[in-house]
């Protein structure tokens, strides 16, 4: 591709006219040579907005200043590619379209029109395209100029090296290939770091803990609880059952508390039966006779008359009391007999109850199993990804590796145009700078 004439609309534009061989020249010189102030310059000579003009008219983004200021303004660039000549030319009014030797084309189009015409790109690389490849042959800013393979400042190395490399005349699907497995490996290593790191992610599956150990406790307290599970026993009538034995032990407590009543009232009427009065009647005269103290008659008659009566009360009152404790003795061997009764019948429950489990109980006990389950399932899952991951970087380290050699090798073959280009550029470099 070759300039040939950058022209407008407008009168007041001067057109420029490139050299057909050589360089084509636009400087600023110097107003005052003989001052020590480098900046002042004829400045506006037009040399940046060349520039830019130039790819306005093969096919840089919308330009708002050019739509502000110059408003109507269509400016042509005429250029060759071989011994075609064309004329793209673009209206600062209409920045959306192009015309190609008179056909209009979107600005999108127009490119792809240009890359086919100028740059023969490989099917399959994605990144090239003739605005990246035009770039760096026409530098649009200040920036392009600070390093020779870079056009912008945040251009990243990779599509810097494509660029070049496909300029060279090398194999751009060489270079592409050992992105796309830097790539791979870059996003694999991050996520094996973000996995093996991130605080969240861990304490999900491991609760922070050793993958490895966590997961053989888990599965041995999933294989006790499983044991359990499967000897387990349902008694869907768990809940009366446990019914019945509270009020079985209700009962016997109960029965229990008669029996001591009982005793303790037996006991009481045994030491009833033994008590005798505390002074007999003769006892008495005798104390008085040793007193010498002279009773009468009538006296004596009434303590032998009172002496009587108490015998005959306490006669009765021990008839009376050990009547009282045959029925007590009675009913005491009935409540043993209850006691014994009630104590088997407990008994009897509370093994049903201890062999059997209730319903809720059963499904509380599947569902702590099915929770270990998961559990277990999420740490095996985040160590088989961890694992998956170290797996898949070692691969795919090992193929950027084979193909560095690839490359290598691949240098070697083309050194031949290597050393051209070299010699090309040398060729250009001394006819720009001879004394150097």
């Amino acid at each position: 591709m070759r300039l040939i004439s950058l022209t407008a609309n407008k009168s007041t534009f001067r057109p420029i006219h490139f050299n057909e061989f050589g360089l084509t020249l636009i400087l600023g010189k110097q107003k005052d040579p003989e001052t020590s102030d480098s900046g002042k310059t004829y400045n506006g000579v037009g040399k940046s907005l060349s520039i830019t003009l130039i790819h306005f008219c093969l096919g840089s983004k919308k330009n708002e200043a050019f739509e502000k200021s110059l408003p109507g303004w269509e400016f042509s660039l005429e250029f060759s590619v071989g011994v075609k000549q064309f004329v793209a030319t673009r209206n600062t009014s209409s920045q959306e379209k192009i015309t190609l030797n008179g056909k209009e084309f979107s600005v999108s189009k127009f490119c792809q029109e240009l890359e086919n015409l100028v740059f023969e790109i490989p099917s399959g690389v994605d990144v090239l395209s003739f605005r990246l490849l035009i770039s760096r042959f026409i530098r649009p800013r200040k920036e392009s100029y600070v390093t020779f393979n870079n056009v912008r400042n945040k251009e990243s190395d990779y599509h810097s090296l494509l660029c070049c490399g496909h300029l060279l005349g090398l194999d751009s699907k060489i270079i592409q290939k050992k992105q796309k497995l830097k790539k791979e490996r870059d996003r694999i290593a991050d996520l094996r770091k973000n996995l093996s790191n991130d605080t969240i992610f861990l304490e999900f599956f491991t609760g922070n803990k050793n993958v490895d150990i966590e997961l053989i406790d888990l599965n041995e307290e999933i294989k006790k609880r499983a044991k359990e599970l499967a000897a387990f026993q349902v008694a869907e009538n768990y809940s009366d059952l446990e019914k019945n034995a509270d009020a079985t032990r209700s009962q016997l407590q109960n029965k229990r508390n008669r029996e001591v009543l009982l005793n303790n009232a037996i006991e009481n009427i045994n030491a009833s039966i033994k008590a005798k009065p505390d002074i007999a009647p003769q006892r008495l005269f005798q104390i008085y006779e040793e007193a010498k103290a002279k009773l009468p008659e009538s006296v004596v008659k009434n303590i032998t008359e009172v002496s009587d009566f108490h015998k005959q009360l306490l006669s009765n009152r021990i008839k009376r009391l050990t009547s009282e404790r045959s029925r007590l003795t009675t009913e005491l061997e009935t409540v043993k007999a209850e006691i014994v009764e009630l104590n088997k019948s407990l008994d009897l429950q509370l093994e049903f109850l201890n062999a059997h489990g209730a319903l809720d109980e059963f499904l509380k006990l599947s569902n702590h199993l099915n929770s270990l389950k998961a559990k277990a399932q999420k740490i095996k899952d985040y160590k088989d990804l961890l694992e998956k991951y170290n797996s898949e970087f070692q691969s795919t380290t090992l193929q950027l590796s084979n193909e560095t050699i690839l490359a290598s090798n691949y240098l070697k073959e083309v050194a031949p145009i290597l050393e051209k280009n070299m010699e090309t550029f040398r060729l250009f470099s001394k006819r720009c700078y001879p004394s150097i």
